[in-house]
């Protein structure tokens, strides 16, 4: 009876140990990413296994200012990315990545220059590419990744100038094409 005691005390404590030892499995993670790929902004990241992450980015920012010089101006800022991420080199702390990203960022000004004369002005920038990326993990939950990669953008701006008292409607559109190298810098917690 004794020895039947022994041996269920011993499996339980190994037990208890072996699942301290277990690393705890995260599969979302949330955050402040920068990238000239895939943009800027609040990030969420879904960690599908340690192979497969995808990456979502989003920033909204809006501003109006009003001047007597120059009558008033309202500035809006829309960005939107992704990323797929592809685990190249995984350990405990360090995880090394290839990735492929997308992103937008839409820029709209609007002017009343006075009470007659109204601008408007829209820059849309399209990005994709792809790269590698570090990833260093503190603390079991926070993430620190930066990335560098190949970059394809595009950038359309368009505008309108409407002064009825001055018989003036102009339009203009402009599209311009890059190549480049891009990077991007984040941090994320892991829950």
């Amino acid at each position: 009876m004794g020895k039947a005691f022994i041996i269920m005390l011993l499996c339980g404590v190994c037990t208890l140990a072996a699942q301290e030892q277990t690393k705890q499995e995260f599969h979302h993670q949330i955050g402040a990413a920068g990238s000239l790929i895939s943009g800027m902004g609040i990030s969420y990241q879904y960690i599908f296994s340690d192979d497969y992450r995808v990456k979502c980015t989003g920033l909204y920012y809006t501003e109006t200012k009003s001047t007597d010089y120059s009558g008033d101006r309202t500035n809006t800022e829309i960005q939107a990315g992704m990323e797929v991420q592809k685990s190249l080199f995984k350990s405990n702390n360090t995880r090394v990545f290839a990735f492929v990203g997308v992103g937008i960022l839409s820029s709209t000004t609007f002017s009343n220059v006075d009470i007659d004369t109204r601008a408007s002005n829209k820059q849309n920038y399209y990005h994709t590419g792809a790269g590698v990326g570090l990833e260093l993990l503190v603390m079991d939950r926070i993430a620190f990744n930066i990335e560098v990669g190949a970059l394809y953008s595009v950038r359309v701006t368009s505008g309108e100038i409407d002064s009825p008292k001055h018989s003036i409607y102009e339009t203009f559109s402009r599209r311009e094409v890059g190549f480049g190298i891009g990077g991007g810098l984040g941090i994320g917690y892991r829950f």
